[in-house]
């Protein structure tokens, strides 16, 4: 029954408060059509812009506010309407809440588009749906629920032209994952990708920047080391009055006054700049987080050869896939990054010399601290590096005013906005994002955009980009290039009618094509070998002569994968066959692996457990015998142990 029928259940026909009788046709409301009474036994009319439904609401709260969404009103009021007088449940006021129509009308609203264009419209389903597994759980289930709502009233009421006309668009959504943001983040909203045409601007600004200083750098090398002498011989003085002379001198008079170089404390605030650029560029161009590209060496580019083809690669350090603290990895990128490497090179130099470092390959970083920290006159520790500190945290307002605000090709356009709102149509992007301000650059926009745009250039497979951001799961890389069907292809513009859709479903055929060969390999040709859960299963049938199916018939076991209904992914110890998320496994402790069901280990296991537990054994021994870290930390080791044992 509608809100009209239990009122007239509950006071009867000559109730003082009750509302019109509903009409027939929703489209033939009136403005003077009396929805409810207020409090005060005022009538409350269909064409207030709010409705105080607090007299006939059982907890006396109802509000309808039709303000927020001033061009969606009309539409508003016919849903709140609807939902109030024509729904076929039975409800009260206070079970019709705004909030979950208001989810629907901000994306309509931030798209430009009419609601009952948003709910009817085959074309833009697609985009609603990408917007919609950006919310978390339980907001993407109101969503959906009062789309079927607004689906069955229109089914009763088929004039009631805003709802949808059939079950598309609630179909696709209910198959579409959602809840990604409290799976995998801690904040909110998920890092947003840099819009293409500030992403490639910003490139192209940058490296303007980067190869102007590296035509000056042997000049400004020699200018610092000539500098640096007459500082120290006269405390400053005789570099201020001269210093104009010294930039003649070395050719670099120009190159200072393009960038308001005034004296030494502005050509170090300049080195600066060029220090956090280069920064940016790799991460343009490797995806690698905040603390790995702060942590290079100053050696830190290499190349490797597989199948004849030698690429250029980045040496670093990561502590993502391992609980042992950072280790060695290696990104794979291009001869471009040249360019920012060798302009920090530069940079690391100039700050070498001034600070009386050694410059080494290995012991030196790639971005030395220009200023760093000391207590009681002695300088902090030099952490990873023995013969300096790396710089830690920079200023970015100091970089926004000296660098982005002068780039005016990457002020915010409204195009840019429009494009954000295609990744995310509930988001409110103008508020955070105006537009004519300079785009709010951050290390991990980049590392997000790249996984973006390389997966909308259909030129990099999901296991290669997993390998490249090290994710430990290809959940989370699927993650991070969630958006990019509607990304914009700037990588290569004659792909732009290439249907993503197919593309993406491609990527994730490869990706299990991919589990099975390595599964191949690593359990059906290596069964005697196996422990662990799932692996002692398998060994077992071996031992006993009586292979298992997925053994036997590979072609079937094949086609499992492909369909999804195997799984084999690389675990921190071996392999996992679980179908879904591990809700076990953490980066702190991987030791659930040994005795978990859906585990495979081989002999390569053991050297990883061995290297955990002498881990946790100097772990242990920082703390004072007896006390309860010292006796955490043991029976984590003894736990092992016994698992070990067990196996």
């Amino acid at each position: 029954m509608s809100v009209y029928e239990n009122l007239i259940n509950q006071f009867g026909f000559d109730y003082e408060f009750l509302p019109d009788k509903p009409v027939n046709d929703i489209r033939e409301i009136s403005d003077d059509t009396i929805v409810c009474y207020d409090p005060q036994g005022k009538p409350v009319y269909y064409g207030a812009k709010t409705w105080n439904c607090k007299a006939i609401c059982p907890s006396s709260q109802t509000i309808y506010n039709f303000r927020k969404f001033p061009n969606l009103e009309s539409e508003l009021k016919k849903i709140i309407y609807a939902r109030l007088f024509f729904s076929p449940k039975s409800r009260s006021v206070s079970s019709v809440r705004q909030t979950s129509v208001n989810h629907v009308a901000k994306w309509a609203s931030n798209n430009n588009c009419s609601i009952e264009r948003m709910l009817n419209d085959h074309r833009i389903f697609p985009f609603v749906a990408e917007s919609y597994s950006n919310l978390t759980t339980r907001s993407a289930s109101i969503f959906l629920s009062v789309i079927r709502e607004l689906r069955k009233i229109r089914v009763i009421h088929p004039e009631f032209s805003i709802g949808p006309e059939d079950d598309t668009l609630s179909n696709l959504l209910d198959g579409t994952p959602v809840g990604a943001k409290s799976d995998f983040l801690d904040t909110n909203e998920q890092t947003p990708v840099i819009p293409s045409r500030i992403f490639s601007n910003l490139i192209t600004a940058f490296e303007k920047i980067l190869s102007l200083y590296n035509e000056n750098y042997e000049a400004i090398e020699s200018f610092y080391s000539e500098i640096i002498i007459h500082y120290r011989e006269n405390n400053g003085i005789a570099v201020r009055k001269q210093f104009d002379e010294f930039l003649q001198r070395h050719y670099l008079f120009d190159y200072a006054q393009r960038y308001g170089i005034r004296s030494k404390k502005t050509f170090n605030a300049h080195l600066g700049d060029i220090q956090n650029i280069s920064r940016y560029w790799i991460h343009f161009f490797t995806g690698m987080r905040r603390n790995e590209v702060d942590t290079l060496a100053y050696g830190c580019t290499d190349s490797i050869t597989s199948h004849g083809v030698k690429t250029k690669i980045v040496r670093g350090l990561t502590s993502k896939l391992t609980s042992q603290g950072a280790t060695p990895s290696f990104w794979v990128t291009t001869d471009i990054i040249d360019s920012g490497v060798e302009a920090a090179r530069s940079v690391a130099r100039v700050f070498a010399a001034e600070k009386g470092y050694v410059v080494d390959d290995v012991e030196f970083p790639l971005f030395p601290s220009s200023q760093p920290k000391t207590i009681n006159g002695e300088e902090v520790s030099k952490q990873l590096y023995k013969n300096a500190p790396y710089v830690m945290a920079y200023k970015k307002t100091e970089f926004v005013k000296r660098v982005l605000s002068k780039i005016p090709s990457i002020l915010i356009r409204e195009e840019d906005i429009r494009e954000l709102e295609l990744f995310d149509g509930f988001r409110n992007w103008r508020e955070k994002f105006p537009v004519d301000k300079p785009w709010p650059l951050e290390t991990h926009q980049c590392r997000r955009s790249l996984a973006v745009y390389l997966a909308r250039s259909g030129r990099v497979s999901l296991g290669a980009m997993q390998s490249q951001f090290k994710h430990l799961c290809a959940a989370m890389t699927s993650y991070y290039r969630r958006g990019s069907t509607f990304a914009v292809n700037f990588l290569e513009d004659d792909d732009v009618h290439t249907d993503q859709l197919v593309f993406v479903d491609s990527m994730e055929k490869e990706q299990r094509l991919a589990q099975y060969l390595s599964y191949e390999v690593k359990v059906m040709d290596n069964q005697s070998n196996l422990w662990g859960g799932e692996g002692k299963r398998i060994k077992r049938a071996y031992n006993r002569g009586q292979p298992l199916v997925i053994v036997s018939d590979r072609k079937e076991t094949q086609e499992r994968f492909e369909g999804g209904e195997m799984v084999y992914k690389e675990s921190p110890l071996g392999g996992c066959t679980k179908i879904g998320s591990c809700d076990r496994l953490s980066i702190t402790n991987i030791t659930p692996c040994i005795d978990c069901e859906y585990s495979i280990l081989d002999e390569t296991s053991l050297p990883k457990i061995q290297r955990q537990l002498s881990h946790l054994e100097a772990e242990r021994d920082q703390y004072e015998p007896g006390s309860l870290f010292y006796q955490h930390t043991q029976n984590e080791i003894d736990e092992l142990n016994r698992k070990l044992r067990k196996n």
